[in-house]
């Protein structure tokens, strides 16, 4: 049999204790990069595929999109999205959503993962989504759903782009109005699906110049 003299033994420790600082690395959270800081960071989801948010008894689809941010940071392990909805339908009703300064915190992530995201809103503020034709108002406080966001990243140098693609669950709501809103799910069941191209530009004063490369990794 083969004996490790004792004299190696800190030795192999040490190794050990380095493999997996190594291994560790490797699977950290990705990060946030631009060619440039600041940033303006714009994005909108695709006409084919709107924006869904689904409960037990109703889904509603936007098909206008948008979200936008100025990135101070680079790299970043966190961004703050403002988003808007336009053009969202309950079937063929109208409804409309109400940020009301609400953001959406995306943060980076490890790979094959999916990373969360967090739901901020100012203080006594909330998210509203109004039905007026089934006299139906939700609110959505902030918080951490669960499920969250992927990312890939597209292209190259000052084309270079990344799509965000949300599928997150377990949304805690308010129900506010009729007999038809209270049987709409129970309060802490809703969903948000869809896909954003976020593309990166340089900051002019808040507007958005020329686009400059930005990706996850």
């Amino acid at each position: 049999m083969t004996r490790h003299p004792r004299s190696l033994a800190p030795l192999i420790l040490v190794t050990a204790l380095a493999i997996c600082a190594v291994a560790a690395a490797s699977a950290s959270a990705h990060e946030f990069h631009s060619e440039t800081n600041p940033t303006v960071l714009t994005g909108d989801s695709s006409p084919l595929e709107p924006v869904t948010f689904t409960l037990p008894g109703l889904t509603l689809e936007c098909s206008k999109s948008h979200a936008h941010a100025t990135v101070s940071a680079n790299p970043t392990t966190e961004v703050t999205i403002e988003p808007s909805y336009k053009e969202c339908h309950f079937g063929k009703t109208e409804a409309t959503i109400n940020l009301h300064g609400c953001a959406t915190v995306m943060t980076s992530t490890t790979i094959n993962e999916d990373a969360p995201i967090h739901v901020e809103c100012p203080k006594n503020e909330k998210i509203e989504i109004s039905i007026p034709a089934i006299n139906c108002t939700l609110k959505i406080p902030a918080q951490t759903p669960a499920g969250g966001v992927h990312y890939n990243s597209y292209g190259e140098k000052s084309s270079r782009d990344f799509e965000v693609t949300a599928t997150v669950e377990g949304i805690i709501y308010e129900k506010i109005g009729g007999f038809a809103c209270e049987l709409i799910g129970t309060g802490e069941d809703a969903a948000l699906d869809g896909a954003f191209t976020i593309k990166g530009y340089e900051d002019k004063g808040g507007l958005p110049g020329n686009q400059i490369g930005v990706w996850v990794g």
